[in-house]
Parts: structure tokens; C-alpha cells; sequence
């Protein structure tokens, strides 16, 4: 028998309740192992104690206490609740007309919010930082491609013209830098 299977009929054991032959494979157990003989002695002492002391009964003030709390939870209790919401007062809303308007309230406030905060994002100074790093990118562009042209490789020729096609609007400089080096 384990451990484990011993521990949880030791009352019972205790209290006679198993048959002889649990008894004696609990007995048997009991031989070879130190641990749930010393927590058979922990139970046996617990129980002693309990049957040793008095059970006290309360007098009648404790009864009379208990229900006079219990009376006074109740009286708590009843006057926190709140008077139940009544159907009228909500029935507009089961409308369907009345959710469709709401809706398409909604649907313009959001629009219009929208409108606002797009038009604010647009004048602050981040979108000024954004032209200005989009204008120093064309720059760079221009710059880089101004030295392919200048080199010998086709291929870096080629990504010059390439760089040209990305520009949106390519000035006479960037033309001319692209059609005399065709000529060659």
C-alpha cells in the first residue's frame, strides 16, 4: 500500500471503520514506514483532544444577538436597492428610427471630427518637416544623379535616368544633363 492511499483512510482507521483486511495492510504499512506512523500519532492526539474537551452550548443572548444582526443586515440591504427602471422610460429607444438617427449622428460627428483633426495634422510643424525631407530627398536625388551621369559605367548611367524618371518635375538642368550624355 503507498503512502498517499494509507493518509487518506487514516481516520477511518482510527474511528474502526475498515474492514479487517484493510487493517491489516494499513498495519503492515505502518511497520515499514516512519512518516505515516508518526502522522498516525499526529491524528491520534488530535482526536484525543477533541474528545476530551466539553462541548459548549450558547445561551440564549447569542440567539438573540445573531438574529437581531441578521435583522439589521436585511433592513441595509432592502434600502440600498433602487426602484427597478421602468419600461417607458427606455421605450423610445427600441425604435428603429430613432437607432438609424443615431447612427448617422454619429456617422457626421465622426466625419466632421475627422475633417478637424486631418486639417490640424496638416498645418502643424511635422508636416512642414515632412515637405522639407521630401524637398532634400529630391535634392539628394538630383546631386546623385548628376555624378552617375558623369561616370563611365552604363549601369550607373542608367540609375541616373532612372532617378530622372522618379522626379515629378525634372528641371531644364536634369534634361540637359541626360540628353547630352546620350549623344556620347
Amino acid at each position: 500500500m503507498k503512502c498517499e492511499e494509507v493518509e487518506a483512510i487514516m481516520i477511518d482507521y482510527l474511528d474502526n471503520k475498515l474492514d479487517e483486511g484493510r487493517n491489516l495492510e494499513i498495519e503492515k504499512h505502518l511497520e515499514t514506514c516512519e512518516r505515516c506512523l508518526d502522522e498516525l500519532r499526529d491524528f491520534q492526539q488530535v482526536m484525543d483532544l477533541i474528545s476530551r474537551d466539553e462541548m459548549v452550548k450558547p445561551d440564549g443572548s447569542m440567539r438573540i444577538n445573531f438574529y437581531h444582526m441578521l435583522h439589521t443586515e436585511i433592513k441595509k440591504s432592502e434600502s440600498k436597492k433602487t426602484a427597478p427602471i421602468q419600461v417607458t422610460q427606455i421605450h423610445w429607444y427600441n425604435r428603429g428610427a430613432y437607432r438609424i438617427a443615431a447612427g448617422i449622428a454619429l456617422l457626421i460627428c465622426g466625419t466632421f471630427l475627422g475633417i478637424i483633426i486631418h486639417s490640424g495634422i496638416r498645418n502643424s510643424d511635422q508636416a512642414q518637416q515632412l515637405i522639407q525631407l521630401r524637398s532634400e530627398v529630391t535634392s539628394l536625388k538630383k546631386a546623385a544623379m548628376f555624378t552617375m551621369l558623369k561616370d563611365e559605367s552604363s549601369s550607373y548611367r542608367i540609375q541616373a535616368v532612372n532617378y530622372a524618371d522618379e522626379l515629378d518635375t525634372p528641371d531644364e538642368n536634369i534634361i540637359e544633363a541626360n540628353l547630352s550624355r546620350r549623344d556620347r
